[in-house]
């Protein structure tokens, strides 16, 4: 967790855009990771809308619930 904010300032001004990948760190930290991006001025892309939910940008990907659900 202490090597996110590092990471955003070493990437400073290197960087257009932010995909975020859709891993168990990610998604522990997307509140985290967030306020990062929204702190460099990085629009950010997910794999989930639980991302956008608390702050990203974009997600693009499926809607896991509607895949789970069962047609009647």
């Amino acid at each position: 967790m202490k090597d996110i904010a590092p990471a955003f300032d070493v990437l400073e001004g290197r960087l257009d855009a932010l995909y975020v990948v859709g891993d168990p760190l990610a998604v522990t930290n997307r509140m985290r990771l967030n306020i990062l991006a929204l702190a460099a001025r990085l629009p950010t892309m997910y794999i989930a809308k639980e991302h956008v939910e608390t702050g990203g940008l974009i997600s693009y990907g499926p809607n896991i619930p509607d895949l789970l659900l069962t047609p009647p």
